[in-house]
């Protein structure tokens, strides 16, 4: 996935494309609950967190995370909600 054009602004489009290590190609994952320890053992075999809500964060733009807006993925800011 990448951010087109490689502008960090609201409502910016999200795509597919071919990688190529750019900045506008670097995301991470970001959990918005805490962890559940009795699950931790499990989840760190996989590197990720089953069952917990999340956000796919920009390395690029901080602050902005994937947002769907119909059938396209955008740019959005993220908010300290599940219901994001």
């Amino acid at each position: 996935m990448q951010i087109d054009n490689n502008k960090c602004q609201e409502g910016q489009n999200v795509g597919a494309a071919k990688k190529i290590n750019t900045r506008n190609q670097k995301w991470g994952i970001v959990y918005t609950e805490e962890e559940d320890p009795m699950k931790k053992k499990v989840e760190e075999e996989y590197g990720f967190h089953f069952g917990r809500p999340f956000y796919i964060v920009s390395q690029m733009c901080s602050g902005r995370a994937i947002k769907e807006n119909g059938r396209n993925l955008i740019l959005a800011r993220k908010v300290n909600r599940a219901d994001f």
